[in-house]
């Protein structure tokens, strides 16, 4: 064990429990005679002081770690302090040491035996993990050196998984589908990491276990280390039983099973959950005589008139014939939620929709339980045949196993947004003669799923607005549909929008946020407006991405693109590049000399004479005025002013260089819109 150490002086923990060096293991010291407790007195409160003095100074702390499995008896080894010290260091202290816990409640002294001259640390009683899995103290040596202690409690498998409840009662009725899950409660274990629970098992009785059909059940739950589906549930949840095939009251009116739930450690504990499932009743068969034929016999007594009458006698049978004067019944029963007429349309091939049965008040009992049918047309018990129409192949009856007994199951694919509606019609033909026959007509509905992403009317909107446009201003609409349906949150749609990194003119920086977002969308009408001043100068044009999602479970989406173009408005000056232009000119000058030109070069979006950073006609109809000073009189029209090139020349009039010597101009550049000017001197 190699001990860590580091430097004390961030802060002074608190010394709240002592033991003394010669205090014989006690965490309080013995008790003593008078001159014996004062003595040990004065010396605790030295050691008080000492350790206080040591936790504000530079003294060194070193780690050590400890651990001890739980359970283990009283008086077991669990390690030595000195340990935590370097090895130079362990020779050399040899006073003991002054031991304080954490806190006032820590249990440390009561759990553990701390020899304060070896330093041997020892068990005092048995340790529950479950109860306290960390221990931690500080031990102090006269020399200064402090060792923080920690202990870790290890986990052993001393618990055995546990049910909520040692039995449960479930009542299932004789019709639920197979796949049909039951809800069941976890167990809980104590024991953490291998020794907690891994598993579950179906303990089935040994008359099913050599049934030919298979079992009934069978268990479903998560995978150990999978994350629980609420905080305080195990990983293993949730707990199912579910049913594999169709039970039969009248086979077998309960089931008895045992769920076994077992845990990681060798030998492997377990613990157990009785589930007492009822059948419940249906009216899945119909009535059955006790005889196959009934016979009434009467006996007819005939006599004379004389006086010794003479009698005969005579035995009549009598027979009831039947006529077929009652047609076939049939009762539908919806296996769907609710009892619904309507089938999801993400059923899969051979999910039940109904349960149909048929009877005939004149079926032949010889011919009780002989089948007859087609693949194509129906399916026949004893007298009564019974025929599926319509659906164009996306049902199909099957056989129930019972007599008289049919499932109408999905035989394809089902599309709500194709076919939301089936026409089916149900009909039953006895054997008489003439057969008599009976039709159900079913409206069966399919019920959305929401499988149908929104669709944008266009994959790419172009808008305009303009920079002077004030906050809340409405730019655009953009609209999405949804195929599926409406009315229902699968088609209801919600927009919101998926700003593109903005990118603002390198010409002109700009703080950061107002090249942020700037607009914001309606969720539900799509419309999209401003939300704050714009500037074309910061950004001419931005992109935008809306997304469109629908309220389902879960939500589906679709996104489109959104170009906005920024228009220019005459909201900025011209700017000259220079406050003050000097030139010279000979006096002699010939008319229409140009000797001066302001500026030559053509800046972007700007004037040719000043810098304007409006665009288009704002900037490219700027005007150039001249008005003249000079230092002596005011002179007018001495010069020209080119008002596209910005070149000074001479007017038709000849300077007298001895009247004027210098000339100082004023020249506004004037842009089209509102009167903006930069004069320059």
């Amino acid at each position: 064990m190699s001990p860590s150490g580091r430097r004390m002086g961030e802060g002074r923990p608190a010394w709240k429990r002592l033991l003394l060096p010669g205090s014989g293991g006690s965490p309080r010291g013995r008790q003593g005679g008078g001159g014996a407790g004062a003595q040990r007195f004065l010396l605790g409160l030295c050691v008080h002081a000492w350790l206080w003095a040591a936790s504000g100074s530079s003294a060194q702390v070193f780690n050590l770690s400890l651990s001890v499995d739980e359970g283990l008896p009283p008086d077991t080894l669990v390690g030595d302090i000195r340990a935590g010290l370097p090895a130079t260091q362990q020779q050399q202290e040899r006073g003991g040491f002054f031991l304080s816990e954490d806190s006032d409640d820590s249990p440390l002294l009561d759990d553990f035996q701390v020899h304060p001259d070896t330093g041997i640390i020892r068990t005092a009683r048995r340790l529950d993990r479950e109860q306290r899995d960390y221990y931690s103290f500080v031990a102090a040596t006269l020399l200064g050196a402090v060792v923080q202690v920690e202990i870790q409690v290890n986990d052993v498998n001393d618990h055995s998984p546990r049910f909520p409840l040692d039995s449960l009662q479930l009542n299932v009725s004789e019709l639920s589908p197979p796949g049909t899950a039951f809800r069941l409660p976890g167990a809980r274990d104590p024991d953490a990491g291998l020794f907690s629970i891994q598993g579950y098992t179906l303990v089935q009785p040994s008359s099913l276990s050599e049934d030919p059909a298979g079992p009934f059940f069978q268990l479903r739950y998560g995978a150990p280390g999978s994350p629980p589906s609420l905080p305080s549930s195990s990983p293993l949840e949730p707990l199912d039983l579910v049913l594999l095939r169709r039970l039969d009251r009248e086979a077998v009116a309960a089931h008895e099973l045992q769920i076994e739930a077992w845990d990681g450690g060798r030998p492997r504990r377990t613990g157990r959950l009785r589930v007492e499932l009822c059948v419940l009743d249906e009216n899945d068969n119909p009535p059955v005589f006790e005889e196959s034929e009934y016979r009434a016999a009467l006996v007819v007594e005939a006599r004379d008139g004389g006086a010794a009458p003479e009698v005969a006698t005579v035995r009549v049978s009598i027979a009831v014939l039947d006529v077929n004067d009652n047609p076939p019944a049939i009762h539908l029963l919806f296996l769907t939620e609710g009892g619904a007429a309507r089938v999801v349309e993400g059923a899969r091939v051979g999910d039940y929709v109904a349960r149909v049965s048929v009877s005939d008040a004149e079926g032949d009992p010889e011919k009780e339980g002989e089948a007859a049918g087609e693949l194509d047309g129906g399916l026949g018990v004893g007298s009564v045949s019974l025929t599926l129409e319509g659906g164009e192949g996306a049902f199909v009856l099957r056989s129930g196993g019972s007599p008289g007994v049919f499932f109408l199951c999905v035989e394809g694919p089902l599309d709500r947004e194709s076919r939301d509606l089936y026409d089916l019609r149900l009909v039953a033909t006895d054997a008489g003669s003439p057969p008599l026959s009976t039709e159900e007509t079913l409206l069966l509905r399919v019920a959305d799923l929401n499988d149908q992403p929104p669709l944008f009317s266009q994959e790419h909107y172009w808008a305009s607005v303009s920079e002077a446009a004030a906050p809340g201003t409405m730019v655009l609409c953009v609209s999405a549909s949804d195929a599926d349906e409406p009315g229902t949150d699968h088609a209801r749609l919600r927009y919101a929008l998926l700003p593109l990194p903005a990118l603002c003119n390198p010409e002109t920086p700009r703080p950061p946020a107002e090249c942020g977002p700037s607009f914001s969308i309606d969720p539900e009408s799509g419309v999209i407006s401003t939300t704050r001043s714009l500037d074309r100068e910061a950004q001419e044009a931005i992109e935008l991405r809306v997304v469109a999602h629908d309220l389902g479970e879960p939500p589906l989406s679709a996104t489109c693109l959104v170009s906005i173009a920024v228009d220019d408005v005459n909201d900025n000056e011209p700017v000259f590049l220079k406050q003050v232009y000097n030139a010279t000119l000979p006096e002699h000058a010939p008319v229409g000399h140009c000797f001066l030109q302001v500026i030559k070069r053509r800046l972007e979006n700007q004037l040719m004479l000043a810098a304007e950073r409006d665009r288009s006609v704002n900037a490219d109809g700027s005007l150039f005025t001249s008005q003249a000073e000079s230092d002596t009189m005011r002179v007018g029209w001495s010069f020209s002013i080119q008002e596209v090139y910005g070149h000074t020349s001479c007017v038709p009039a000849l300077m007298v260089i001895e009247l004027i010597t210098i000339y100082d101009y004023l020249i506004p550049a004037l842009v089209n819109g509102p009167d903006l000017s930069v004069h320059m001197r």
